[in-house]
């Protein structure tokens, strides 16, 4: 099982989320995050069987609420993403799992939504104000079903 741990996002954020989406796929042809996939990585986890004693570990996690307050856009190679503004207990949570998990990431933390991939051309959008309370994280499973990507849940850790 590819599993993931990431932040959900409230509907209302999803549709603003879809909102930029729209207006981009008036301006390039790309590759999509359907609406019920997005969500903001914090850890990959990759493929395993081990999910009782990831979620183990993962209850050891300990954190207070935050708000996350989304800006400004951009692109990783041909992947289109909307940023979030630096936030401290946002990173904390994040180095939390990645230790209590040892896994050591080979990349330094972007807090991020993927938009779309296979992005070929440039494009222009605004990301409107968009602040979300987080109380929860989540241990994700990615599949494809159907040819299609699904993110499912397999377990939501609340703050402490």
């Amino acid at each position: 099982m590819r599993l993931f741990t990431g932040i959900n996002f409230t509907d209302e954020i999803k549709n603003d989320l879809m909102s930029i989406i729209e207006t981009m796929r008036s301006q390039v042809n790309a590759n999509y995050t359907l609406r019920n996939n997005l969500h903001m990585t914090l850890v990959f986890i990759g493929e395993t069987n081990k999910n009782n004693e990831i979620i183990s570990n993962l209850n050891k996690i300990k954190f207070e609420p935050f708000k996350i307050e989304f800006s400004g856009h951009g692109k990783f190679r041909d992947i289109c993403w909307v940023g979030v503004k630096p936030n401290h207990t946002l990173t904390k949570l994040q180095n939390g799992i990645s230790e209590v998990l040892q896994i050591k990431p080979d990349y330094n933390f972007t807090p991020h939504i993927t938009l779309a991939r296979e992005v070929s051309a440039e494009f222009e959008f605004d990301v409107p104000e968009m602040k979300m309370d987080v109380n929860t994280f989540d241990l994700m499973k990615s599949e494809r079903i159907n040819g299609v990507l699904k993110y499912s849940v397999i377990a939501t850790f609340h703050r402490s």
